[in-house]
C-alpha cells in the first residue's frame, strides 16, 4: 500500500514537471551572455578601433535601455552607449570610440536586460599599441560575467516563482493521494 502511494507520488512529480519544462517560457531557458566582441577579449590592437561591437548568445529585450561603456587603466569612462539595441541586429550593441584614444589597455562593461527578462553584466579587456603582460592576462580572466540576474528594483524572478510553484503543486498532488489511499484503507 506505501509503495504504492510513493509511485503515484513520484508519478505525479515527474509529470508535472515534465509539464513545467514542456509549457514553461521557452526564453527563460536560453539567458543571455557574451558571444564574442571586435575587437575580442584580451586583444590587442595596433590602431585605436573606431568602436566597440559586441554580440550576445541571445537576444536584448527591444524597448529598455542597455547600456555599454568603455574606461581606461584609471577607470575613467572614455566611451558609452545607453539606449536600445537595434531591432535588425537584437543581439548585437556598439560604442564608438574617440578618435584620439591612447594607447593603453581598455576595460569594456555592460549591463543589459535580455528578452527572457534577466539582466546580465560582464566585462572584458582589450590593448591598443601595447602588448599585455601574462599578469595582465591573468587578471583580465579573472573578469567575472554575470547573467540571469534579477532587476536593481528587486523585480521577481521568474525561476525562483516557477520552482515554489512546482513545489507546491508536488504537495498538493502527494497531499491528496495519501488522503484518497487512507480513506480507501479505512473503507
Amino acid at each position: 500500500m506505501r509503495s504504492t502511494v510513493v509511485r503515484v507520488w513520484l508519478a505525479s512529480f515527474a509529470a508535472l514537471f515534465a509539464a513545467t519544462v514542456a509549457l514553461g517560457p521557452r526564453e527563460a531557458l536560453a539567458h543571455t551572455g557574451y558571444d564574442h566582441s571586435t575587437p575580442g577579449k584580451s586583444e590587442s590592437v595596433d590602431e585605436p578601433p573606431e568602436r566597440v561591437d559586441l554580440w550576445f548568445t541571445a537576444a536584448l529585450m527591444a524597448g529598455e535601455h542597455q547600456r555599454l561603456w568603455v574606461e581606461n587603466e584609471d577607470g575613467e569612462k572614455v566611451a558609452s552607449y545607453e539606449g536600445e539595441v537595434a531591432p535588425e541586429e537584437p543581439t548585437k550593441l556598439s560604442v564608438d570610440l574617440p578618435d584620439d584614444l591612447p594607447d593603453g589597455r581598455y576595460t569594456v562593461k555592460w549591463y543589459v536586460r535580455a528578452a527572457d527578462g534577466m539582466f546580465a553584466e560582464g566585462a572584458f579587456r582589450f590593448y591598443v599599441g601595447v602588448q599585455p603582460t601574462p599578469a595582465q592576462l591573468e587578471e583580465d580572466a579573472q573578469l567575472v560575467e554575470r547573467i540571469a540576474i534579477m532587476d536593481d528594483d528587486g523585480g521577481p524572478n521568474v525561476a525562483a516563482i516557477v520552482a515554489v510553484v512546482v513545489a507546491l503543486a508536488v504537495l498538493v498532488v502527494g497531499g491528496a493521494v495519501i488522503v484518497v489511499n487512507r480513506r480507501r484503507a479505512a473503507a
